[in-house]
């Protein structure tokens, strides 16, 4: 029961962490005047390299990226892994290399 309960605890702080890194990632877009179908795709994109990843945004490698790029390479088109990179820029703070 006590490991329930502090899995539970782990889980909203997960949550909390995640929510307030993709506010200000969609603060930070509509600051930069991005259009609403803009926001939508690259905040998308954070959703799913969290998901994918099971990482932050903020705690996300090069190595990490890297991965992840290649596997998006052979599942979409290289135009919708432009939008997902470019998505991705204003949320991480190391270069995509």
């Amino acid at each position: 029961m006590v490991e329930n309960y502090w899995s539970y605890q782990y889980q909203r702080f997960q949550l909390k962490r995640f929510n307030l890194l993709y506010e200000q990632h969609l603060s930070n877009l509509r600051l930069q005047g991005k259009r609403p179908t803009t926001i939508d795709g690259y905040s998308r994109e954070v959703r799913c390299i969290t998901a994918y990843l099971d990482k932050y945004p903020d705690d996300l490698t090069a190595a990490n990226l890297k991965n992840y790029f290649n596997s998006l390479i052979q599942a979409h088109s290289w135009c919708m892994v432009k939008i997902d990179r470019n998505g991705l820029q204003f949320s991480i703070t190391i270069p995509l290399e």
